[in-house]
Protein backbone atom coordinates (compact mmCIF):
# COMPACT_ATOMS: atom_id res chain seq x y z
CA UNK A 1 0.00 0.00 0.00
CA UNK A 2 2.88 2.38 0.81
CA UNK A 3 4.47 1.58 -2.58
CA UNK A 4 1.17 2.24 -4.34
CA UNK A 5 0.72 5.55 -2.53
CA UNK A 6 4.29 6.58 -3.36
CA UNK A 7 3.81 5.73 -7.04
CA UNK A 8 0.52 7.64 -7.16
CA UNK A 9 2.13 10.75 -5.69
CA UNK A 10 5.18 10.70 -8.01
CA UNK A 11 5.13 13.29 -10.81
CA UNK A 12 4.99 12.17 -14.44
CA UNK A 13 8.33 11.47 -16.05
CA UNK A 14 9.77 14.52 -17.87
CA UNK A 15 9.89 14.63 -21.65
CA UNK A 16 13.01 13.15 -23.24
CA UNK A 17 13.93 15.68 -25.95
CA UNK A 18 16.47 13.46 -27.69
CA UNK A 19 15.42 12.66 -31.25
CA UNK A 20 14.48 13.97 -34.68
CA UNK A 21 11.46 16.24 -35.13
CA UNK A 22 9.51 17.83 -37.96
CA UNK A 23 6.89 20.57 -37.81
CA UNK A 24 5.26 23.67 -39.22
CA UNK A 25 4.84 27.30 -38.21
CA UNK A 26 2.83 30.46 -38.83
CA UNK A 27 3.71 33.98 -37.80
CA UNK A 28 4.65 37.50 -38.78
CA UNK A 29 7.72 39.48 -39.64
CA UNK A 30 8.70 43.15 -39.68
CA UNK A 31 11.86 44.93 -40.67
CA UNK A 32 13.61 47.56 -42.75
CA UNK A 33 15.20 47.75 -46.18
CA UNK A 34 17.61 50.69 -46.52
CA UNK A 35 18.35 51.88 -50.06
CA UNK A 36 21.77 53.43 -50.66
CA UNK A 37 21.14 57.02 -51.83
CA UNK A 38 23.51 58.33 -54.54
CA UNK A 39 22.11 61.84 -54.19
CA UNK A 40 22.59 64.36 -51.35
CA UNK A 41 20.50 63.18 -48.43
CA UNK A 42 17.83 65.44 -46.94
CA UNK A 43 17.31 63.13 -43.96
CA UNK A 44 14.01 61.86 -45.32
CA UNK A 45 13.24 58.65 -47.15
CA UNK A 46 15.43 55.75 -48.32
CA UNK A 47 14.27 53.45 -45.48
CA UNK A 48 11.40 51.12 -46.36
CA UNK A 49 9.61 49.65 -43.35
CA UNK A 50 8.15 46.23 -44.08
CA UNK A 51 5.68 43.90 -42.36
CA UNK A 52 3.65 40.82 -43.20
CA UNK A 53 2.97 37.14 -42.69
CA UNK A 54 5.24 34.09 -42.78
CA UNK A 55 4.44 30.37 -42.97
CA UNK A 56 6.65 27.34 -43.35
CA UNK A 57 8.17 24.19 -41.93
CA UNK A 58 11.13 23.07 -39.85
CA UNK A 59 13.16 19.92 -39.22
CA UNK A 60 15.71 19.34 -36.50
CA UNK A 61 17.44 17.02 -34.09
CA UNK A 62 18.01 17.30 -30.32
CA UNK A 63 20.27 15.52 -27.88
CA UNK A 64 19.58 15.79 -24.15
CA UNK A 65 22.01 15.15 -21.30
CA UNK A 66 20.61 15.99 -17.90
CA UNK A 67 18.79 19.31 -18.20
CA UNK A 68 20.96 20.47 -21.13
CA UNK A 69 19.69 20.07 -24.68
CA UNK A 70 21.74 20.77 -27.80
CA UNK A 71 20.38 20.60 -31.33
CA UNK A 72 20.39 21.65 -34.96
CA UNK A 73 17.45 23.02 -36.94
CA UNK A 74 16.71 23.98 -40.54
CA UNK A 75 13.60 26.10 -41.22
CA UNK A 76 12.11 27.52 -44.40
CA UNK A 77 9.32 30.09 -44.77
CA UNK A 78 7.24 31.57 -47.53
CA UNK A 79 6.59 35.18 -46.63
CA UNK A 80 4.94 38.40 -47.68
CA UNK A 81 6.91 40.92 -45.64
CA UNK A 82 6.60 44.07 -47.71
CA UNK A 83 6.39 47.85 -47.74
CA UNK A 84 7.00 51.02 -49.76
CA UNK A 85 8.29 54.49 -48.95
CA UNK A 86 9.64 57.67 -50.52
CA UNK A 87 13.28 57.52 -51.59
CA UNK A 88 15.97 59.54 -53.39
CA UNK A 89 14.51 62.90 -52.32
CA UNK A 90 17.84 64.57 -53.13
CA UNK A 91 17.39 64.09 -56.89
CA UNK A 92 19.15 67.06 -58.60
CA UNK A 93 15.95 68.45 -60.12
CA UNK A 94 13.96 69.69 -57.08
CA UNK A 95 10.74 69.79 -59.10
CA UNK A 96 11.11 66.09 -59.93
CA UNK A 97 12.54 64.80 -56.63
CA UNK A 98 10.84 62.05 -54.69
CA UNK A 99 10.53 58.53 -56.04
CA UNK A 100 8.97 55.45 -54.46
CA UNK A 101 10.97 52.39 -53.34
CA UNK A 102 9.48 49.03 -52.38
CA UNK A 103 10.74 45.79 -50.86
CA UNK A 104 9.11 42.34 -50.52
CA UNK A 105 10.79 39.46 -48.68
CA UNK A 106 9.11 36.38 -50.20
CA UNK A 107 11.33 33.51 -49.01
CA UNK A 108 13.47 33.00 -45.92
CA UNK A 109 15.51 30.04 -44.66
CA UNK A 110 17.59 29.65 -41.49
CA UNK A 111 20.11 27.04 -40.37
CA UNK A 112 20.77 27.24 -36.65
CA UNK A 113 22.29 25.54 -33.68
CA UNK A 114 20.20 25.43 -30.50
CA UNK A 115 21.19 25.32 -26.84
CA UNK A 116 18.42 24.72 -24.33
CA UNK A 117 17.45 23.99 -20.74
CA UNK A 118 14.80 21.31 -20.19
CA UNK A 119 12.51 21.82 -17.20
CA UNK A 120 10.32 18.72 -17.22
CA UNK A 121 8.06 19.14 -20.25
CA UNK A 122 9.21 22.66 -21.19
CA UNK A 123 12.34 23.52 -23.15
CA UNK A 124 13.82 27.02 -23.04
CA UNK A 125 16.38 27.64 -25.79
CA UNK A 126 18.55 30.13 -27.61
CA UNK A 127 19.64 29.73 -31.23
CA UNK A 128 22.04 31.24 -33.76
CA UNK A 129 23.28 30.50 -37.25
CA UNK A 130 23.02 31.40 -40.93
CA UNK A 131 20.10 32.89 -42.86
CA UNK A 132 19.29 33.38 -46.54
CA UNK A 133 16.45 35.41 -48.02
CA UNK A 134 15.04 36.22 -51.46
CA UNK A 135 13.75 39.77 -51.90
CA UNK A 136 11.97 41.58 -54.74
CA UNK A 137 12.72 45.30 -54.87
CA UNK A 138 10.89 48.00 -56.81
CA UNK A 139 11.60 51.57 -57.88
CA UNK A 140 8.74 53.71 -59.14
CA UNK A 141 10.30 56.72 -60.83
CA UNK A 142 7.21 57.70 -62.82
CA UNK A 143 6.65 60.92 -60.83
CA UNK A 144 10.22 62.02 -61.59
CA UNK A 145 10.07 61.11 -65.28
CA UNK A 146 6.63 62.68 -65.72
CA UNK A 147 7.89 65.92 -64.16
CA UNK A 148 10.79 65.86 -66.63
CA UNK A 149 8.52 65.16 -69.60
CA UNK A 150 9.82 61.56 -69.95
CA UNK A 151 6.70 59.72 -68.86
CA UNK A 152 6.86 57.06 -71.58
CA UNK A 153 10.30 55.69 -70.73
CA UNK A 154 9.06 53.06 -68.24
CA UNK A 155 9.63 54.32 -64.74
CA UNK A 156 8.48 51.29 -62.71
CA UNK A 157 11.63 49.16 -62.35
CA UNK A 158 11.95 45.78 -60.64
CA UNK A 159 14.83 43.67 -59.45
CA UNK A 160 15.35 40.62 -57.22
CA UNK A 161 18.20 39.62 -54.96
CA UNK A 162 19.24 36.67 -52.81
CA UNK A 163 21.24 37.56 -49.71
CA UNK A 164 23.04 35.52 -47.05
CA UNK A 165 23.38 36.72 -43.48
CA UNK A 166 23.01 35.60 -39.90
CA UNK A 167 20.26 35.05 -37.37
CA UNK A 168 19.93 34.79 -33.59
CA UNK A 169 16.92 34.27 -31.37
CA UNK A 170 15.21 32.35 -28.60
CA UNK A 171 12.07 30.36 -27.90
CA UNK A 172 10.00 28.14 -25.63
CA UNK A 173 8.80 24.67 -26.57
CA UNK A 174 6.27 22.74 -24.48
CA UNK A 175 5.65 19.01 -24.85
CA UNK A 176 2.01 17.90 -24.97
CA UNK A 177 2.99 14.21 -24.84
CA UNK A 178 5.89 11.98 -25.91
CA UNK A 179 5.61 13.14 -29.55
CA UNK A 180 3.72 16.42 -29.96
CA UNK A 181 4.88 19.83 -28.78
CA UNK A 182 4.03 23.49 -29.38
CA UNK A 183 6.70 26.13 -29.81
CA UNK A 184 6.90 29.91 -29.77
CA UNK A 185 9.97 31.27 -31.56
CA UNK A 186 11.59 34.68 -32.12
CA UNK A 187 14.54 35.39 -34.38
CA UNK A 188 16.40 38.46 -35.53
CA UNK A 189 17.61 38.18 -39.14
CA UNK A 190 20.37 40.34 -40.63
CA UNK A 191 20.79 39.82 -44.38
CA UNK A 192 23.55 42.40 -44.69
CA UNK A 193 23.96 44.63 -47.73
CA UNK A 194 23.40 43.19 -51.19
CA UNK A 195 23.37 44.71 -54.71
CA UNK A 196 20.18 45.19 -56.70
CA UNK A 197 20.33 46.08 -60.38
CA UNK A 198 17.97 48.49 -62.16
CA UNK A 199 20.03 48.12 -65.34
CA UNK A 200 17.30 49.36 -67.67
CA UNK A 201 16.70 52.60 -65.78
CA UNK A 202 16.53 55.58 -68.18
CA UNK A 203 19.55 57.87 -68.46
CA UNK A 204 18.33 60.51 -65.96
CA UNK A 205 18.41 57.73 -63.33
CA UNK A 206 21.85 56.36 -64.20
CA UNK A 207 23.01 56.90 -60.61
CA UNK A 208 20.55 54.27 -59.31
CA UNK A 209 21.08 51.61 -61.99
CA UNK A 210 23.17 49.72 -59.44
CA UNK A 211 21.76 49.91 -55.91
CA UNK A 212 22.69 48.44 -52.53
CA UNK A 213 19.93 47.24 -50.16
CA UNK A 214 20.55 46.65 -46.45
CA UNK A 215 17.96 44.33 -44.85
CA UNK A 216 17.07 43.62 -41.19
CA UNK A 217 14.05 41.65 -39.91
CA UNK A 218 12.31 40.49 -36.73
CA UNK A 219 10.33 37.26 -37.12
CA UNK A 220 7.95 35.72 -34.56
CA UNK A 221 6.19 32.38 -35.11
CA UNK A 222 3.99 29.83 -33.38
CA UNK A 223 4.45 26.23 -34.43
CA UNK A 224 3.91 22.57 -33.72
CA UNK A 225 6.51 19.79 -33.78
CA UNK A 226 6.25 16.01 -33.94
CA UNK A 227 9.14 13.98 -32.48
CA UNK A 228 9.83 10.80 -34.41
CA UNK A 229 10.60 7.42 -32.81
CA UNK A 230 14.19 7.57 -33.99
CA UNK A 231 15.94 7.99 -30.63
CA UNK A 232 17.49 4.52 -30.81
CA UNK A 233 20.31 5.88 -32.98
CA UNK A 234 21.54 7.68 -29.86
CA UNK A 235 21.23 4.53 -27.76
CA UNK A 236 18.21 5.80 -25.85
CA UNK A 237 14.52 4.99 -25.79
CA UNK A 238 11.75 7.56 -25.85
CA UNK A 239 10.25 8.26 -22.47
CA UNK A 240 6.51 8.71 -22.43
CA UNK A 241 4.63 10.73 -19.87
Amino acid sequence: MRAQASAASSPAAPRDWTGVYIGGHLGAGAGTSDFADPYPSFGFGDRVRTAGAVAGAQIGVNYQRGHAVVGLEAAGSWSRVEGTFTCFTGFPDPFAAGMNCGSTLDRLATFTGRLGYAADSTLYYVKAGAAVGHTNVMLNADPVLNAMGLGNTGGVLNSSTTAWGWTAGAGIEHALDAHWSVVGDYKYVDLGSTPASFANAPDPLAAVQSETIKQRYHVMTLGVNYKLDWTQFAGRGATAH
